[in-house]
């Protein structure tokens, strides 16, 4: 996958289909799973797929970090991107969660990452949101690894008075 460049094709691939008004969510959920299962527990790879800032898009825009409400979407001059899918979280979670405590992570990776994990711990831990639980439970197990591994703690204890509050709630 390496040789023949095909990071970036996927990469392209995903976000094409953003711009297709009838949009195929199953196409751009492929894509991010065969970006996934091409470079999970692959060193090199991770790290050119780290490297890559639309590589990094594509994960926070497949978590949904680029979709706002419609009141937002008012107020904001550019277009937002639509709601991923529960399946497409899921999917971007597992890989964000492989990329960030993988045995290659380190503190600058996980810096890379930093808004994705800080949009996940904000918005898929509580559950008042209506988020899925397996979302819920995958995002919490990210935290705890990234907590336990201690390669950049930070960037969940950047989300610690949220995090506080939800578990005083």
């Amino acid at each position: 996958m390496l040789e023949e460049g095909n990071i970036p094709k996927l990469i392209d691939l995903f976000f094409a289909e953003y711009l297709q008004t009838n949009s195929c969510a199953i196409i751009q959920a492929r894509a991010l799973q065969a970006m996934s299962c091409s470079i999970r527990n692959h060193h090199v790879a991770e790290q050119i797929f780290c490297m890559n800032q639309e590589g990094r898009k594509m994960i926070e825009a497949a978590l949904g970090l680029y979709s706002h409400d419609l009141k937002e979407r008012l107020e904001s001059a550019k277009q937002p991107l639509p709601k991923p899918s529960d399946t497409m979280k899921k999917k971007a979670l597992f890989f964000l969660q492989a990329l960030v405590t993988s045995d290659s992570a380190d503190f600058d990776r996980i810096a890379l990452f930093a808004n994705a994990i800080q949009y996940a711990a904000t918005r898929f831990v509580d559950s008042s949101n209506g988020d899925n639980s397996d979302i819920r439970e995958t995002t919490l197990s990210m935290l705890t690894r990234i907590l336990d591994q201690k390669k950049n703690v930070n960037v969940v204890l950047d989300a610690k008075e949220y995090l506080i509050d939800l578990g005083i709630k």
